[in-house]
């Protein structure tokens, strides 16, 4: 994940690598400033074990939220997400999500 003057670049793999025998639908990539103001929702589709994902920004996020409505019904599940620090690199976050 790279952001430039001008452009943001994420290309790699979404992977799933807790939660055998588990699908993962509806899965989306956000973009965000950091007052909260949405840039794009980058559809990726469902995720099993690994899902390829290319996205492409000229607008520069403070945050990458990766989130499927899936997550909500699981009794736990460690989430990614990625903030822009002043130096212009990301750094990732998990959230660990528990419901009982």
């Amino acid at each position: 994940m790279t952001a430039v003057e001008d452009e943001f670049i994420m290309e790699g793999d979404l992977d799933n690598e807790g939660i055998a025998n588990m699908t993962f639908n509806n899965l989306n990539v956000y973009l965000y400033y950091a007052n909260g103001t949405r840039i794009k929702k980058h559809h990726v589709g469902d995720l099993s074990t690994t899902v390829p994902v290319t996205i492409r920004s000229t607008q520069i996020p403070d945050y990458v939220i990766i989130d499927s409505p899936d997550f909500w019904s699981t009794s736990k599940v460690e989430v990614a997400y990625y903030e822009k620090r002043k130096s212009g690199n990301y750094t990732e976050s998990i959230v660990i999500l528990t419901f009982e």
